[in-house]
């Protein structure tokens, strides 16, 4: 398994997050390559985070780029087969990567793995599936990606900039016939940091890439009702919130969609019913 498989980890400013993840990581996958990318952190790296990334491959141009961009290149780093993405914050707790490793192995069109996902309350953010069974798409501090496949459909896609990349390619790629499934042997555990989150910043890129994705992939007869639908689910949150990130996300992705046309690869009615009859995760 070691020889399948790296671990990929992008960091901002939470050390202890990294250093704590990259204890348990060694503790359960001993020999496993890992690549760590630290995405323009301000804060200094603590002693303790140095002697932990001994043995890593870690980078660090001093520049901030996204974790978008940096998941590609990570993925243009990987040697192996598979490419097990992690978040700093993230790690396995239960279940055997081997396994998942042999189910990938004996699906011809896989894309990528899923697992299960809980948080440091117990309460699941994924939850398992009764058996392996193909999905919509995945998460990002929890699935095990065919680095060529990636490669092969072109890596996320930068112009999100944050959120929705894994939707976004997940279905890209089944417009290509290839699968995303969950595989309830792994669970990984998600102790969710609040350090470097931005609500705002959460709330805008979410409307924004669920309108580019409305725009990309929803069959044509579909595409301007979908939109509506997305902006009164955002009308709703803002009332809940009194956040106005999701409105203002919405009103950038109906700008951005013109410019992004290009991306346009709508599913057909048969296809999006079948992508629509599926767990999200």
């Amino acid at each position: 398994m070691s020889d399948a498989v790296t671990i990929g980890i992008c960091t901002k400013d939470r050390w202890d997050d990294l250093g704590a993840t990259l204890e348990h990581v060694r503790s359960r996958l001993p020999g496993v390559k890992i690549i760590v990318i630290d995405d323009g952190s301000s804060a200094p790296m603590p002693e303790p985070v140095h002697a932990a990334l001994d043995g890593t491959d870690f980078v660090n141009d001093g520049r901030n780029r996204g974790y978008i961009e940096r998941r590609n290149q990570i993925a243009s780093l990987v040697k192996t087969e598979f490419y097990l993405s992690l978040d700093d914050d993230s790690y396995i707790v239960d279940g055997s990567l081997d396994e998942a490793v042999a189910f990938a192995h004996s699906m011809p069109d896989l894309l990528c793995l899923g697992f299960p996902v809980v948080n440091s309350s117990g309460m699941s953010e994924v939850p398992a599936l009764d058996r392996p069974r193909p999905v919509r798409h995945f998460i990002g501090c929890a699935h095990l990606m065919r680095v060529d496949r990636f490669r092969e459909l072109g890596g996320y896609r930068a112009e999100l900039v944050h959120q929705g990349e894994e939707a976004e390619i997940a279905a890209r790629g089944f417009n290509k016939g290839l699968s995303c499934w969950q595989f309830p042997g792994v669970t990984v555990l998600h102790n969710y940091s609040l350090i470097a989150r931005n609500w705002d910043r959460m709330d805008f890129y979410g409307a924004r890439n669920r309108y580019l994705w409305n725009d990309w992939f929803a069959p044509v007869s579909l595409r301007t009702s979908r939109q509506f639908r997305l902006l009164s689910e955002r009308i709703v949150l803002v009332a809940r919130t009194r956040r106005t990130g999701h409105i203002r996300g919405w009103l950038a992705g109906r700008r951005t969609a013109r410019d992004l046309r290009r991306f346009r690869t709508p599913f057909s009615s048969e296809t999006f019913s079948r992508w629509n009859s599926l767990p999200t995760w």
